[in-house]
């Protein structure tokens, strides 16, 4: 018929089609053998099938045309019946693993999911007249007064009220009649006058540590409890590495008089290793002190980083709130990045400095208020 249609109508017969014709036609001369044997396997097959569904409740087929009767298709998987009991063996071959979940470079290298979140440490902060907090909010500016004498006390006094200082440092190791009971007395109340209700640290330094103060143990101790006395007096720094009194024994002595302390240690000439900075700051906690104040001279931009970087830990894993400073020119941005390393406190300059790189409060607050 396709012959005579395309002779009528000018049409080729398709490739295909002739292909399909030239099969037909080779099938037809062999006798109908293939017809015949196709015919016999369908039977085998449904032979089979039955006698599968008879025997395991599945059926097992090979991709054969419809089922008869129109009910289903074959959909090359076998078909389970509802019989209440397990998959069988021959169901699972069927089931296909699913494949693995990869997890990203970066998930495998950081260990995505895997971290348990170390639980943070609330701050034990520090109230100085009930006007400022040491360890909660943001970092406080303290102004250290460095005049021998009483006239230049109240004079940086006064610079230091109208430079808008959070809290004042009496370096009372300068003061030239630091031993005079009555003299220290009287200038400590001039200069609570000037300063009102801010809050007074008072300091004795050693030499040890930079300061101009002596370094004998009974001389220190004495001076400490005696500025614990002072109602003028808010908090009171106690330098806690010292070998020639006990520094436990003395913070303990001075929180008795109702005064919280800073256990203080200062490096001049160097910045200690990490793990050093560690047991430093470990080892001023153990003194019992409120505060935890660690101070290094770096020689490079990695000690400076350093000291960030062990200030920003040991802020996480301590109650105490931290002052930590890396002095000198190349230590400044330790003075105005406390929010972010943790450091509570900073020292600026309303007059003479009492340390290297210190800055300006004008200046230090400035740049305070631009990186916060």
């Amino acid at each position: 018929m396709w012959n005579l249609w395309a002779f009528l109508t000018g049409r080729r017969q398709p490739a295909d089609r002739k292909a399909g014709e030239h099969s037909t036609l080779e099938a037809a001369g062999s006798g109908g053998k293939t017809g015949a044997a196709k015919s016999e396997a369908g039977t085998d097959w449904k032979n089979d099938a039955l006698k599968s569904k008879a025997g395991t409740g599945t059926e097992t087929d090979t991709g054969s045309p419809e089922m008869e009767g129109g009910k289903g298709k074959d959909t090359g998987k076998p078909e389970a019946e509802d019989v209440g009991t397990d998959e069988t063996e021959a169901d699972d071959e069927w089931v296909q693993a699913k494949p693995e979940k990869h997890r990203s470079l970066y998930d495998r290298s950081c260990g995505h999911g895997k971290k348990r979140k170390t639980p943070k440490i609330e701050k034990i902060p520090v109230v100085l007249n009930d006007r400022v907090t040491l360890g909660d909010g943001d970092t406080k500016i303290c102004v250290p007064l460095s005049g021998s004498t009483d006239d230049e006390l109240e004079d940086q006094a006064r610079s230091a009220l109208q430079a808008g200082a959070d809290v004042v440092e009496w370096r009372a190791d300068y003061y030239e009649a630091v031993c005079n009971v009555d003299a220290s007395a009287a200038a400590l109340k001039r200069i609570h006058e000037i300063l009102g209700d801010i809050p007074v640290l008072f300091t004795y330094r050693t030499s040890r540590e930079g300061g101009k103060g002596c370094t004998d143990g009974d001389t220190y101790s004495a001076v400490a409890l005696w500025a614990a006395e002072q109602p003028e007096i808010a908090l009171i720094d106690i330098e806690g590495l010292s070998g020639e009194y006990d520094a436990e024994i003395l913070v303990k002595k001075v929180k008795e008089l109702g005064k919280p302390v800073i256990a203080s240690a200062h490096f001049f000439d160097r910045t200690p290793k990490k793990n050093e900075l560690v047991d430093i700051f470990g080892c001023l906690q153990r003194t019992g002190a409120d505060i935890l104040k660690v101070a290094v001279m770096p020689e490079k931009s990695r000690d400076v980083l350093r000291m960030m970087d062990v200030s920003r830990e040991m802020d996480s894993s301590t109650s105490c709130p931290l002052i930590t400073i890396a002095m000198g020119d190349l230590g400044k941005i330790t003075r105005v990045s406390g929010n972010l390393t943790g450091s509570c406190m900073t020292f600026g300059t309303a007059g003479a400095a009492t340390a290297p790189g210190q800055m300006t409060v004008e200046k230090l607050r400035r740049v305070m208020e631009e990186i916060d």
